[in-house]
């Protein structure tokens, strides 16, 4: 029985988006803490409307659902909400660090065939992208179009977002995550969701 139920780890996930999904988290607490960097903060109603103007701008920039779009920023709340902002519009998430060599973020880009590569002026330089619309981005507030969510259809099993690893030859390889996957996760029942915690953004 405690090999049963230690190993009982089955969980129902939502069949939704996860734009959807905030959506939702929206409704029950709009006015709650959702990101910070010491800088700036938003709630999560402020977050909603500021992503869903970004889903806007990238459409507006020829972005269709299932488009790969790089992000090669600094950890901030501009890079949640860019993200937030990309799963709302139904593209593909491709994360990069300042870090990367010119070659590694050339060919992550190719090899996705991302349409734009969203970038601050502290990361564009040497990035590689040479070959890619530049859509540079300061602040989570920069722009003022339509707040109210893009009509897309976007659903749990599109990707999300594309991660590259080293490969064992030392060629990038991507790997493919999907909106269910990422739900999958967040909601573990193992962790700990409790109104009051905090989750450290360490990864691009």
């Amino acid at each position: 029985r405690a090999v049963v139920e230690f190993n009982d780890t089955v969980y129902a996930v939502p069949d939704v988006s996860l734009g959807e999904l905030f959506v939702r988290q929206v409704a029950e607490t709009p006015d709650a803490l959702a990101v910070t960097d010491g800088a700036d903060t938003l709630t999560y109603a402020q977050l909603d409307v500021f992503a869903a103007q970004f889903a806007h701008e990238v459409i507006g920039r020829g972005v269709r659902p299932g488009d790969a779009v790089g992000v090669l920023l600094e950890r901030s709340v501009a890079t949640v909400t860019t993200v937030l902002g990309l799963m709302k519009a139904g593209a593909v998430y491709v994360p990069l660090d300042a870090r990367y060599p010119a070659d590694r973020i050339r060919h992550v880009l190719a090899d996705t065939g991302a349409r734009l590569l969203i970038t601050d002026e502290r990361s564009v330089p040497e990035s590689g992208a040479e070959a890619v619309e530049l859509l540079h981005i300061e602040s989570p507030r920069s722009y003022a179009s339509d707040p109210g969510d893009p009509r897309v259809d976007v659903g749990s099993g599109d990707a999300a977002y594309v991660m590259y690893t080293s490969g064992s030859t030392g060629v990038p390889k991507g790997i493919v995550v999907t909106h269910r996957n990422v739900a999958a996760l967040a909601l573990d029942p193992r962790f700990d969701r409790s109104a009051h915690q905090r989750v450290l953004l360490h990864s691009p």
